[in-house]
């Protein structure tokens, strides 16, 4: 499992795929941990490899092959909650970075950014981590209950969020927010999330019939 490069943690294949092209022709630290096995001892090594420029079609820029796989480590009770803290809020920035980047690149580009997903595409997600095994379809329905907490949360007419922003406005404020406005504000708001949806749903069914997946393929 390749932990770091270059110091910088790697928690998705996508970013592991996407670090290795911007340092295409340099080199750069790999930090690799393997387990025997047993899930108790673990092997760390530190790599130093370049990138290629030039590389066959089917291959990578490292000549190697990218799957999907759990590591299971295992902390002390006393580090668990806050390790798990940890990664929820790195997880939390990622997808709010993640929301960002979607609209960003729908906005100007008019194209779904890669390893987004609508209710296709999780349906499509959930069938390549149960090939995985159990601890990574529990992983997948944290994320995805974070992912739904801060999409929730967000200031958007139509959610939960939105309607926390009006209160806000009115606590401020002390006026009322115009009712009407609201109204209108909430059903363009909702009018566009299901716009936004019908569009990812496309997209995924379009790569579901196309034989592309939203993980790289496990090989």
């Amino acid at each position: 499992t390749v932990e770091e490069i270059n110091n910088i943690k790697i928690t998705s294949a996508q970013q592991l795929i996407t670090i290795t092209k911007e340092h295409l022709g340099e080199k750069i630290i790999i930090k690799i941990i393997h387990s025997t096995g047993s899930g108790q001892k673990l092997i760390i090594k530190e790599l130093e490899v370049a990138p290629r420029k030039n590389y066959p079609k089917n291959e990578g820029p490292m000549g190697i092959s990218i799957s999907q796989s759990v590591l299971i480590k295992k902390y002390p009770w006393y580090e668990a909650p806050v390790l798990g803290t940890q990664e929820a809020l790195a997880e939390s920035w990622m997808i709010a970075s993640g929301l960002g980047m979607m609209v960003y690149q729908l906005v100007l580009f008019g194209s779904v950014p890669k390893g987004i997903a609508g209710p296709v595409g999780i349906a499509q997600l959930t069938g390549q981590f149960v090939q995985i095994g159990p601890y990574a379809i529990l992983s997948f329905v944290s994320l995805l209950s974070l992912n739904l907490a801060i999409l929730n949360i967000l200031p958007i007419p139509a959610l939960d969020g939105g309607r926390l922003f009006f209160i806000l406005i009115e606590v401020v404020t002390g006026r009322k927010v115009n009712r009407k406005f609201e109204g209108y504000a909430h059903a363009i708001g909702m009018v566009l999330l299901l716009g936004l949806i019908t569009v990812i749903t496309l997209h995924d069914l379009f790569r579901l019939f196309t034989g592309q997946p939203i993980l790289p393929k496990i090989q």
